[in-house]
């Protein structure tokens, strides 16, 4: 009994952390007036990481002379395909620049 008790209390904390954490998607539109033109820069475990890499591939972009003056970047997570095919997410972030 004790042994079962002990595992439990070791193991539920993790089960509360990491397994359901949402995955967050950097989205960079090139020209924030088409929102059909888009890439997807990565996968990050959290919104922070996200953010971090959005805003080196602004910096990027912008060295590289790419990206219009109305360039946009988004963090996504918790998205998924719509009736019509278009990509619905629950929680949409700007990148932080």
């Amino acid at each position: 009994m004790f042994r079962k008790r002990a595992l439990t209390l070791v193991f539920a904390p993790l089960a509360l952390t990491g397994c359901g954490d949402p995955e967050w998607f950097g989205v960079v539109y090139p020209n924030i007036n088409n929102r059909n033109n888009s890439r997807t820069v990565g996968m990050y475990k959290t919104l922070a990481e996200c953010q971090e890499a959005m805003q080196q591939e602004f910096f990027e972009l912008r060295l590289g002379g790419a990206g219009g003056p109305r360039m946009a970047m988004e963090c996504q997570s918790e998205c998924d395909k719509g009736a019509d095919g278009q990509t619905v997410c629950k929680r949409v972030e700007p990148g932080v620049v």
